[in-house]
């Protein structure tokens, strides 16, 4: 979060921030956090209950860790694109995390300190699928915002013209 807060801005139209004053900081902003929230909760909570059915508590509780972190990072990611692209920070913080969250589930003696277990291949593709669920709720949850245009990746048409 600290990389996509500290990075440049896209656009540098001060005046916009001006006329927005505080009321940027009401609803717009409660609206965002509560999106990302369900973004983050909504696939995790899924994968971990998916794993507690078939996996056990032990691996449903690791599934739920690592869907947590993939989901923000995936956000992060998301987030952190600025002019058509992502920045050095964004994608060396993301990349320093997930190695993070790689060493938690893989190294024993990480393992053991956070309580965690290895998942099993159901859990991994538990967690990623979690990871691009948030990213498509992010998305399309933006792009209902009224008065908010949808963003270009999501109102881009096909080569060709169709779909």
């Amino acid at each position: 979060a600290l990389a996509v807060a500290l990075q440049q801005p896209e656009h540098r139209n001060l005046a916009a921030l001006t006329r927005e004053g505080t009321s940027a900081l009401g609803t717009p902003l409660r609206n965002d956090i509560l999106r990302r929230g369900a973004a983050t909760a909504a696939p995790s909570l899924a994968a971990y209950l998916l794993t507690l059915r078939f996996g056990g508590l032990p691996e449903a509780r690791s599934v739920a860790f690592a869907s947590v972190v993939a989901t923000q990072l995936a956000q992060t990611l998301d987030a952190g694109r600025a002019e058509g692209g992502l920045s050095r920070s964004v994608l060396g913080a993301v990349a320093g995390s997930a190695g993070m969250l790689l060493a938690a589930l893989t190294v024993g003696p990480l393992r053991d300190f956070f309580g965690l277990v290895m998942p099993g291949p159901t859990g991994l593709a538990l967690v990623g699928a979690g990871a691009l669920v948030a990213m498509l709720i992010g998305r399309v949850r933006s792009s209902e915002r009224p008065g908010v245009p949808a963003p270009a990746y999501l109102s881009a048409t096909p080569a060709g013209g169709g779909i």
